[in-house]
């Protein structure tokens, strides 16, 4: 079953929105969390010196094969460094305050 990391700047509380959004978006386009597909949370609480470590327990002990990165370019920046000496694949950050996955870019 492939995993999709999760990487937030921001705690779960502050990211609850956002995660039931990403939810219905994946469940939208047909993966379900636990039918086909799992989804690895990671949560910095808001400092940024646990980012590094984080993404690279994503990467390096969970082997996802994307990372969303959200809570702001400091997550997105830890999920490409981590990602970069073991994937191709880039991070998906978004950009967007609001709680719908309206905006995404790949960097």
């Amino acid at each position: 079953m492939p995993v999709i990391g999760f990487l937030s700047f921001r705690s779960a509380n502050e990211c609850a929105a956002a995660e039931a959004a990403f939810r219905a978006g994946l469940s939208e386009i047909g993966y379900v969390e636990g039918r086909n597909v799992h989804i690895a949370f990671r949560w910095a609480e808001a400092r940024h010196d646990r980012l590094p470590a984080l993404a690279a327990d994503l990467v390096d002990n969970l082997h996802v094969a994307v990372i969303a990165a959200t809570g702001g370019g400091p997550s997105a920046l830890a999920a490409k460094a981590a990602m970069a000496a073991s994937s191709p694949m880039e991070p998906i950050t978004s950009n967007s305050t609001d709680a719908r996955p309206v905006t995404l870019t790949a960097f």
